[in-house]
């Protein structure tokens, strides 16, 4: 999306941005006109705080310039800050929406370009999921399984789906606690009632997800 098309709404929601703050001298979660002018690093990695445990990834420009920009974005506002792990099967776990529609309204509109496909989509490695061309925001998945290769070709997350799913980063510490997101919803929370209804909804319906306390970028390679 152009940043001229981008004022309107940031505008819209500023009334938003206190309430959803991450603290003293933190970027706001909800992105204002400063929105886009931070470079990310070469790579960088981020600590996710989860009601399972914590784990670590780092994430590299290399393997998807885009999707790393808007993870730096997101790592470092703790826009995640909230969300619940509402997708958790064999193949993939996958998380985004925050449980705030308001901020999450917001992020799905965001989003950005396609990245060529330059690594694969194996087992720890984190790619952000998406509807069509150009159509990432804020949702990602992470692979439990190696998504590539001979008799997988349904879930070849390297080639299928108009252009595939470019990795953005990668799990390198707490594998263990990864492991441990609850998943005996499986991928039955709807995403639209997520979207729509937020914590609330998941608390009533779903009151045993796993969630995610907090991110906070630890490391960065320039």
């Amino acid at each position: 999306m152009e940043r001229r098309r981008l004022l309107p709404l940031l505008c819209a929601v500023a009334v938003a941005v206190a309430a959803s703050a991450c603290g003293a001298g933190a970027p706001p979660r909800i992105p204002g006109p400063e929105f886009g002018s931070a470079v990310a690093p070469d790579s960088f990695a981020v600590l996710f705080r989860t009601s399972a445990g914590d784990w670590t990834a780092v994430f590299h420009r290399a393997w998807s310039p885009r999707g790393a920009e808007r993870v730096w974005e997101l790592a470092r506002r703790d826009v995640w800050a909230g969300a619940r792990f509402y997708r958790v099967n064999p193949r993939v776990v996958q998380f985004g929406y925050s449980g705030d529609p308001v901020r999450d309204s917001v992020w799905r509109e965001l989003t950005i370009e396609d990245d060529p496909v330059v690594a694969t989509n194996s087992v720890g490695r984190i790619s952000f999921a998406r509807g069509g061309p150009d159509s990432r925001s804020f949702q990602l998945f992470v692979n439990r399984v190696d998504n590539a290769g001979p008799g997988v070709e349904r879930y070849d997350y390297d080639t299928c789906c108009d252009g595939g799913y470019p990795p953005v980063g990668e799990i390198r510490e707490g594998r263990a606690a990864f492991e441990a997101i609850n998943d005996e919803y499986g991928q039955t929370p709807p995403q639209d009632s997520i979207r729509l209804l937020g914590s609330a909804f998941l608390e009533r319906a779903f009151p045993r997800l796993d969630s995610i306390i907090g991110t906070r970028v630890v490391a960065e390679w320039r």
